[in-house]
């Protein structure tokens, strides 16, 4: 029978393990015995413990969620992402490092619009001040901002190929609509069927310690939705 493991399920095991870790005691042993063939038995333990070299504690700032490090590069097409696509090992974010930045460190961000899948030229700069945090460049491509990492961060996973996620990374939903704000922020009810479904859904898809909202007048979301209105016309 043929079976489907989801990446949603994978994440969800991941979590579980991640969970178990931080829950209980373990260590990680390096030892300096040549040949090792494990055995669950008293003699194989005592074998490797007899050389150990050291121990290490395995504590909850040790273990983070990785993805795959994709650098910003000039001539590089990026995909643009879609929550309905499997975008498993695709380019939908691009990782601005202190040479094409001013701000020394590493930011991610997530590719909204490629502009019919031109060549990348104009990497993101990023903007305490823009609001929304969604970034036009020079090269049509749009993008939207994720998180950043210290260059120790970046410095210690590098050299396997993956970059972590930032495990207290915070999201700040900025809006026009009043109504979805504070009925998300829990303020307001859900009064319609329909809409209690949907949000449901997005209650269970986060965790609601990491999310908050934010109301924004329409009139200081102008820019903000006139790209994100050129991306939905693009027919992502």
């Amino acid at each position: 029978m043929a079976e489907i493991l989801s990446n949603s399920f994978k994440t969800d095991v991941t979590r579980l393990f991640i969970d178990d870790l931080v829950t209980n005691d373990y260590w990680l042993f390096v030892s300096g015995i040549d040949t090792f063939a494990p055995a669950d038995s008293v003699k194989s333990k005592r074998e490797f413990l007899e050389k150990t070299l050291f121990a290490k504690k395995v504590i909850e700032s040790d273990i983070h969620f990785m993805i795959k490090y994709y650098p910003w590069q000039v001539g590089q097409v990026y995909v643009e992402y879609d929550d309905e696509a499997n975008l498993t090992d695709q380019r939908f974010y691009g990782v601005v490092g202190p040479n094409d930045n001013d701000t020394g460190d590493y930011r991610v961000y997530k590719c909204l619009n490629n502009n019919e899948r031109a060549d990348a030229s104009s990497p993101p700069t990023f903007d305490s001040a823009n609001l929304n945090q969604i970034y036009e460049t020079a090269d049509g491509y749009v993008w939207k901002y994720m998180y950043r990492l210290t260059t120790l961060q970046f410095e210690a996973y590098n050299a396997l190929g993956y970059i972590p996620i930032d495990p207290a990374a915070t999201i700040l939903v900025k809006m026009d609509s009043k109504l979805v704000v504070e009925q998300m922020s829990g303020r307001w009810k859900v009064k319609h069927p329909n809409m209690q479904k949907l949000a449901k859904q997005a209650f269970a898809s986060h965790d609601p310690k990491l999310v908050s909202y934010q109301w924004i007048p329409r009139e200081e979301n102008s820019h903000a939705d006139s790209i994100l209105n050129d991306v939905l016309d693009s027919g992502m």
